[in-house]
């Protein structure tokens, strides 16, 4: 009975963080006087604290996420900003918890209604975004959206578009089907009009992913609708583009005269600071929070580092190493679980987030993006059949 209660408690805490984070914060992070996962897992934390002491028995196939915990924490202790490590590291806290505990209690059905309903508050986000578009435009007259950011707009249209088409194949009903189409169709249309190209390289490392997860399910005979609707969607979006090819066009060389990041010049001066500083450091790092506190090494927004570079600034190469290993846990996950949908869908859900080249999206743990790759990755682990680390 206790077990339940925590399923429903947890997908009802999830819900408001992720319906509070998406429409009311993100442009405005003041709305709260902290943040709202502070405010959402907070609570969670409290109410389920008698029982907290299950989750001090961590199994052997979260150790990887046990030991980057652990390497963030040590790094509060020589962190050279110690209010904004410690601020960095309640956010991890909760999160750490909040794996914990779906690892230990989630049921597989809540798992999948995580992606249901967040497929759902996308609806609502594509119209919202949709009704709001010209109010939502920057100086160039690209489109920002409702983050105030087209490149986190972008990201999370991205997501949403990559949890539609897992909705598709792990609830395979027509509605959800019909509901999945309408939404990975609008959101290429958003994607596009940011110019921002990291919601593309989301679903494209998604769909990669699933690939051989798609080839196996028509020669079992499964998902047998699965074609016919990448189908329908990959028409419908040449369909749309080939009229606009000129704008496709001007897309493409902007975005390869931009680079792998357009950050480079932040990484570079990242690393020039850490290798300034003696082996120990580029080992360790400078500690959760030195991102912030070394936000004068350039004059671009600092978070836009890519990960390599920002964990490796942080938690050292030890932490990088650890972060390896994590991706190659998941990828022998996919190995393994070909015909097992739970794991493989949340896995590679997981990597579309995981992989991608820019942004710091594995420490921004306050962050929707991030917080739902790690409780993927967390899922993955939990569904994986072979139950180990593999490593």
């Amino acid at each position: 009975m206790i077990i339940k209660y925590y399923n429903i408690l947890f997908f009802t805490v999830f819900l408001i963080y992720t319906t509070v984070f998406l429409f009311l914060t993100q442009k405005n992070p003041e709305f709260f006087p902290v943040s709202i996962n502070y405010i959402a897992f907070g609570i969670f934390f409290l109410m389920t604290i008698y029982h907290s002491k299950l989750l001090v028995k961590v199994p052997k196939s979260m150790l990887m996420i046990v030991l980057i915990f652990f390497m963030f924490t040590v790094s509060v202790l020589y962190g050279p900003d110690k209010l904004m490590a410690v601020k960095q590291w309640i956010s991890l806290f909760l999160l750490y918890y909040i794996l914990l505990f779906i690892y230990a209690f989630l049921d597989v059905a809540y798992a999948k209604s995580i992606l249901l309903s967040v497929l759902l508050i996308s609806i609502v986000y594509i119209v919202l975004s949709v009704n709001f578009y010209n109010q939502n435009l920057d100086y160039q007259g690209m489109y920002i959206g409702l983050t105030g950011n087209r490149h986190n707009t972008s990201m999370i249209f991205g997501v949403f578009a990559s949890i539609a088409i897992a909705t598709m194949l792990l609830y395979q009903s027509k509605i959800t089907y019909f509901i999945a189409i309408i939404a990975v169709m609008a959101l290429q249309i958003l994607i596009f009009l940011t110019w921002a190209r990291i919601g593309f390289f989301v679903e494209l490392i998604f769909l990669l992913f699933m690939i051989p997860y798609f080839l196996t399910a028509i020669r079992y005979k499964y998902l047998k609708y699965s074609f016919i609707v990448v189908g329908i969607i990959i028409a419908t979006l040449a369909f749309f583009y080939l009229r606009q090819f000129y704008m496709i066009e001007e897309y493409i060389n902007n975005a390869i005269e931009r680079g792998t990041t357009g950050r480079t010049s932040i990484d570079t001066a990242l690393f020039n600071w850490q290798a300034q500083n003696g082996w120990l450091l580029f080992a360790l790092g400078f500690g959760i929070g030195s991102l912030e506190h070394y936000a004068y090494l350039s004059d671009l927004f600092i978070r836009d580092t890519n990960n390599i570079t920002g964990i490796i600034f942080v938690i050292g190469m030890i932490g990088f190493l650890l972060y390896f290993l994590l991706f190659l846990q998941l990828m022998i996950i996919l190995k393994n679980n070909i015909k097992n949908k739970e794991s493989y869908v949340f896995a590679s859900l997981a990597l579309s987030i995981f992989l991608v080249p820019s942004e710091t999206s594995w420490q921004n743990f306050n962050y929707f993006t991030t917080v739902f790759m790690y409780i993927c990755i967390t899922l993955a682990i939990k569904y994986d059949k072979f139950k180990g680390t593999h490593i």
